[in-house]
């Protein structure tokens, strides 16, 4: 018997773990931030953030850590990638280095300009020798329903990856093994600025041609920012990189396409980032992603354009207009 903690029961922590929970090999519990909403889902075996599905009772809830991570073998760490730093800071005094810590936040911490991996090397290092990072195109209804899915789990130690693999393997969710987990990590990241600048493309009302130009560039951009990290450039051709943005940047199930679009048709932009809303990990991304590259001396296009829009307020059809009239030049892949 496995027992899975997820820690973080919004819709994509709760998606893991109602699909965890299918395997009777699986003992699973999933850790409430909010006690609130735990009362709620347990009384109805409902989660208000997949308000659609009917959790099964084997899934146990808890708003305990200590209960969350005693005896865990796996550990799904589904919080927002804004709250994570915090949650590490909690979870040292009860964390076991043989533990496996599986990120699945898609975004990077908007206070320190860190990567998850980076913030778990500084404040949790006994974590990172089992640290795995699960990404690709997945919503998270389409999880919890059992429609197929296939996501990556990257890890440095490909061993701890198979193990990862082999346990999340049920109900229609297919993991595939990586060891970039760093460009994993990125492509996760960066695709949620793409999308929220294919959002912007559409509420403006601009066609196909372009919203096809923006993911080709979109991609190159991720893949250069993460090649400057230290990532391998296949990892960007995959179901992290290429994978999770043509879904992303393409569906309005998408948080950051759907703020995209508001933030382009002209609509209250600050409704979709208020308190109780579902994360936009992509408006906080942008400014991390433009400070480290401005520290790199990194010339990332997409994401200065998409930073300007959102926190200077700029124009977006006198910015889209100002790229297109740059000047011409040969087409560069990397």
């Amino acid at each position: 018997m496995t027992k899975i903690a997820v820690l973080g029961a919004g819709a994509w922590g709760t998606a893991l773990a109602k699909s965890a929970c299918e395997s009777a090999d699986n003992q699973v519990i999933l850790w409430f931030y909010d006690q609130k909403v735990l009362e709620v889902t347990a009384k109805n075996h409902k989660n208000p953030f997949l308000a659609k599905i009917k959790l099964p009772k084997r899934l146990f809830f808890t708003a305990s850590l200590k209960t969350a991570l005693s005896g865990a073998n796996i550990v799904l760490m589904a919080t927002p990638a804004q709250a994570t730093p915090g949650l590490l800071k909690k979870i040292k005094k009860y964390w076991r280095p043989e533990m496996i810590m599986v990120n699945c936040a898609k975004g990077i911490d908007i206070k320190s300009g860190r990567l998850i991996s980076e913030s778990v090397a500084l404040l949790l290092p006994t974590a990172l020798k089992n640290y795995t990072v699960l990404s690709g195109p997945s919503f998270a209804e389409e999880l919890a329903l059992g429609h197929e899915t296939a996501v990556v789990i990257a890890s440095k130690s490909l061993l701890t990856a198979k193990k990862v693999q082999v346990v999340l393997a049920v109900n229609g969710l297919r993991p595939y093994t990586a060891q970039d987990f760093l460009g994993t990590e990125v492509a996760g990241a960066y695709k949620n600025v793409i999308a929220i600048a294919a959002g912007i493309l559409d509420g403006l009302g601009k066609g196909e041609n372009l919203q096809a130009a923006l993911l080709a560039r979109g991609l190159r951009e991720m893949r250069r920012f993460g090649l400057a990290l230290g990532a391998k450039s296949e990892t960007f051709n995959g179901l992290a990189g290429i994978g999770d943005l043509a879904l992303t940047a393409r569906s309005r199930q998408s948080r950051n396409y759907s703020f995209g679009r508001t933030v382009g048709g002209g609509g209250d932009r600050g409704a979709r980032l208020g308190k109780g809303s579902p994360v936009v990990e992509g408006y906080y991304t942008v400014r991390s992603l433009r400070r480290r590259a401005r520290q790199m001396k990194l010339q990332l296009t997409i994401v200065e354009a998409v930073y300007n829009i959102l926190y200077l307020h700029h124009d977006a059809e006198k910015i889209i207009e100002k790229l297109m009239r740059r000047q011409l030049t040969p087409e560069k892949y990397l």
